[in-house]
């Protein structure tokens, strides 16, 4: 792409040199600033008479969106603050990072109602072109954002920061053109980021019923199938048999067992880990969280300890009833009360069981079984009732053998179509960023 034929310092080191014909003034010199009033979660109804948006839709529903489409929330509210159909919306507030604050979205629909934390942003002037204000707040302005935003919990952004930022001012005539150019681009990067999204959903749906299949009818399509007596399970080679959970550990080694109530109180900064469910991921073990319990508290509670290996179950949670192999973490570990230690007798693999626990149908029957609404939790003996598919143990080593030949193709194939989607969303941004400052002159592109 080409570039102005000359330029000039902008003045503002994040900006950078600007084209030779642009202006530079700050956004409260092109918008006078209001507030919306206050709507809710609880004020939207699905057959509501009104339009409106709530400030958090702003990073949500309409994030990918640089003009709001038509289609909004419902409400019986009145009497709140409407839009005239010409307004730039930024959210006020968040919950996640100040990152969201600089979401900000062209609204040209009248009439719809504007919910509190939403900071109104109206032109003073016919020479503005809402489309491309709205790109540039939301990708160039994102420093600005982050610095200015308050808060630990919750963040927020005022309007008297947002009128201090410094924003480009082409001729309208170019700011049609840029917002045209990015409606164009940024549309077709969204659609190979859409596709990508599917292509990857469908990886992670073929792993799921690779696994739900192997580890229920084995490897042989022409082996002969009996009737397993569990419906869920259904059909399964007449070589293989049923176990219940409770019936696979090792009694020796106190092999079925919850976790260590842990409180609060007991944690420390270092000494032991201690792991929760939180760190139990479908199949494989989760880094995060950083609690640890000092030698004297773990002789005090007489707590559990994991090795390497060990076989570790969440009861809390959705996937509920997931499990992972502990890896080496170089420390010594406990696990918290939602977790369940099985250590099974050694005609049992872990790593087969730990395919089966993680598969479909098993994840579907647990969840099923399982209680709560806010937080979903399976008790220890109902998890242990919950049957098992036992093929012979070379059996099971041959199926775990190919699974993780096969999970393994399919977990890079599904690597490499993430790491594209970072690489056009990082493009994307790019892009815009360098077109709404002019460091690339898009007037004379043709849009293909």
């Amino acid at each position: 792409m080409d570039t102005y034929p000359s330029y000039k310092d902008s003045g503002v080191e994040w900006i950078g040199d600007i084209p030779s014909g642009w202006d530079l003034v700050k956004v409260k010199n092109l918008f006078t600033f209001s507030k919306g009033s206050g709507i809710s979660k609880k004020d939207i109804e699905k057959e509501g008479s009104s339009n409106c948006i709530l400030y958090g839709e702003l990073f949500t529903r309409f994030k990918n969106f640089n003009v709001i489409p038509d289609d909004f929330s419902k409400t019986n509210l009145k009497d709140k603050i409407v839009s005239n159909g010409n307004e730039l919306l930024i959210p006020g507030s968040t919950t996640t990072t100040s990152v969201d604050l600089c979401n900000c979205k062209t609204l040209k629909h009248s009439g719809v109602q504007l919910g509190g934390d939403i900071i109104i942003l109206k032109p003073r002037k016919s020479d503005i072109k809402n489309e491309f204000y709205s790109y540039y707040i939301t990708t160039v302005t994102k420093p600005d954002f982050e610095m200015n935003g308050r808060g630990v919990t919750i963040h927020h952004i005022y309007p008297k920061q947002i009128r201090e930022i410094y924003t480009p001012v082409p001729p309208l005539h170019e700011q049609q053109q840029i917002s045209d150019y990015l409606d164009h681009k940024t549309l077709n990067i969204d659609t190979l980021i859409k596709k990508t999204e599917q292509k990857i959903e469908l990886l992670k749906e073929q792993r799921i019923s690779l696994i739900s299949t192997t580890v229920t009818k084995g490897l042989n399509s022409n082996v002969e199938m009996k009737d397993s007596g569990v419906e869920w399970i259904g059909e399964i080679p007449s070589g293989w048999s049923l176990s219940k959970i409770k019936y696979l550990p090792n009694e020796e080694k106190n092999s079925f067992t919850d976790g260590d109530w842990i409180e609060s109180k007991d944690l420390s900064d270092s000494g032991i880990r201690y792991i929760t469910s939180g760190n139990i991921g479908s199949g494989n073990y989760k880094e995060q969280g950083s609690g640890y319990i000092t030698e004297e508290t773990f002789n005090k509670l007489k707590c559990t300890e994991l090795f390497p290996g060990d076989l570790v179950m969440s009861r809390l949670f959705l996937p509920v009833g997931r499990s992972c192999i502990l890896p080496n973490l170089n420390n010594r570990v406990i696990t918290a009360v939602d977790n369940v230690i099985l250590r099974p007798k050694e005609c049992y693999s872990n790593f087969f069981l730990n395919f089966f626990f993680n598969s479909f149908y098993y994840s579907e029957h647990s969840k099923l079984i399982s209680r709560g609404v806010t937080l979903t939790r399976i008790s220890r003996g109902m998890l242990g009732n919950v049957h098992v598919v036992v093929p012979p143990l070379q059996e099971q080593q041959q199926i775990v053998d190919y699974l993780d030949k096969e999970t393994s193709r399919i977990d890079k194939l599904v690597d490499i179509e993430s790491k594209r989607i970072v690489l056009l969303k990082e493009y994307r941004q790019s892009l815009i960023s360098e077109v709404v400052t002019g460091k690339v002159d898009v007037r004379d592109e043709v849009l293909v």
